[in-house]
């Protein structure tokens, strides 16, 4: 035996907590994220397909903790369609790759059309890098994923700049700091359009308003 998972008996038939469900409806969520934060930068989606009992558990080493994989992209979409959000799905880019978020995308083609590559790549964490790096990177999970399916919405990975020499080499902010220095300008130039997503994005969240949830 590898592990115990415990189900509990009040859960709905897909698996959710009724009460959970019922809070999340007051809410009325317009967009839900998932995975959210520096989990996906670990995490493998093909992990939690399939029947539940069979999924393998994972060490997330972004988050130095274990996950069971009992929700996964299927669940979280049922989850969405239960609360009528629109899913708005992030993909793994620190231990990911274009093709594995290209056949993520190819899962739930038509499902999802607002998606996130990556999360706060410009702090210390898996995959974390510069802002050319990411940039670059970003254009390749882009050129992917748009290939299975042209019309979907790419967010990269915006932050709040820091000016070069605001924090020195010898601060001891800076080993934390560093990949901020100048992000959005070298995400802006190695990205390409990077910019006209980051604009769309804010646009999106402006219109969204409260109703968006992570």
């Amino acid at each position: 035996m590898d592990s115990v998972s415990l189900i509990r008996e009040d859960l709905d038939d897909g698996g959710f907590r009724r009460d959970a469900l019922e809070i999340t409806r007051r809410m009325n969520p317009t967009s839900i994220r998932w995975p959210g934060g520096w989990f996906v930068s670990d995490y493998d989606w093909k992990h939690g397909i399939g029947p539940i009992d069979k999924r393998p558990v994972d060490q997330n080493r972004a988050w130095n903790g274990w996950v069971s994989n009992d929700v996964g992209i299927d669940e979280f979409l049922e989850l969405c369609r239960k609360v009528k959000a629109e899913p708005y799905v992030c993909v793994n880019a620190g231990t990911g790759t274009p093709q594995d978020a290209a056949a993520l995308v190819q899962r739930v083609k038509g499902r999802v059309k607002d998606w996130n590559i990556g999360n706060e790549e410009y702090l210390p964490t898996l995959g974390g890098t510069s802002g050319a790096v990411y940039g670059s990177r970003y254009r390749e999970f882009a050129k992917a994923m748009r290939a299975v399916d042209p019309s979907i919405n790419l967010v990269p990975v915006g932050a709040f700049d820091l000016q070069p020499g605001l924090v020195v080499p010898d601060n001891l902010m800076y080993k934390f700091m560093r990949f901020m220095i100048d992000w959005n300008r070298s995400v802006f130039a190695a990205g390409c359009a990077a910019h006209e997503l980051l604009l769309g994005a804010l646009l999106r969240a402006a219109l969204r308003g409260a109703g968006a949830a992570h």
